[in-house]
């Protein structure tokens, strides 16, 4: 993200602790959605990521992955959790273990870590969030806590793009949101959509943004994916004239 604004950025304590993953779901063919629990007294803004350690195959291996819960989440039994939105990478050294493990596998968390986020000044502008596969993990995030939290009253657009319909995450989530809250707006783009039934964008997210740019030259720009994805979509943005300090990223490498 912009280098200037997150060095005067609040920032949340860092913990170090033991959690249970509490629960695992897929959300598509290859993405899990995974849930452990966290200890009352951590707190983190919207958006930041945690780094998890666990042990495969008698090795102690780390990966980091965005939160896609918010901040504060209880559980039924009123028990704090993070949720981390996973894809399953075929031949991955790490992903294939991970979408085997059980109910009461515990691993090491620790964070958060992070300057691409929301925190408690919420942004004074309409907003437009672009995410990609997983990329959707921390605009999740954003987007229920600006929402359902901060009860955010700008508009806010999100535009998401993957390969296969099928790869469309969240989207009973996104439809509800549009349903509540009228200054939403989901907008998705299908690269190689298969389906008849299928009635989004056919193409990259940069075919929605670019058609709606003269809509969103005053907007705030969260983008969130690959960094071919955001690299592009942020140079674009910036060779249309938005301001450096109006767009905000995190680039995942794989």
């Amino acid at each position: 993200m912009n280098e200037e604004l997150s060095i005067v950025r609040p920032v949340k304590k860092r913990m170090r602790f033991k959690s249970v993953l509490r629960a695992n779901k897929w959300l598509t063919p290859t993405v899990k959605q995974f849930t452990f629990s966290a200890p009352s007294e951590f707190d983190f803004y919207s958006g930041q990521y945690m780094n998890m350690r666990f042990k495969i195959a008698e090795k102690v291996v780390a990966r980091s992955y965005s939160i896609s819960s918010l901040p504060g989440a209880l559980s039924d039994s009123d028990e704090k959790y993070l949720c981390f939105t996973i894809k399953n990478v075929a031949g991955g050294e790490v992903t294939p273990a991970l979408f085997t493990w059980e109910v009461g596998t515990e691993v090491s968390l620790q964070g958060p870590f992070g300057t691409f986020f929301i925190g408690e000044r919420v942004p004074e502008a309409d907003i437009v969030m672009i995410g990609t596969g997983t990329g959707l993990a921390p605009l999740k995030s954003m987007l229920g806590y600006l929402l359902e939290s901060c009860h955010f009253k700008r508009k806010v657009t999100l535009i998401m793009g993957v390969r296969f319909e099928t790869e469309l995450l969240y989207m009973e989530l996104w439809k509800e949101y549009e349903e509540r809250f009228s200054n939403f707006q989901v907008l998705t783009a299908v690269s190689a959509a298969k389906s008849p039934a299928y009635l989004g964008v056919h193409g990259r997210v940069n075919v929605i943004l670019e058609s709606n740019i003269e809509h969103y030259r005053t907007r705030m720009f969260y983008i969130c994916g690959l960094q071919a994805m955001v690299n592009g979509v942020a140079t674009y943005l910036r060779n249309e004239g938005i301001a450096a300090e109006h767009i905000f990223y995190e680039k995942y490498d794989s």
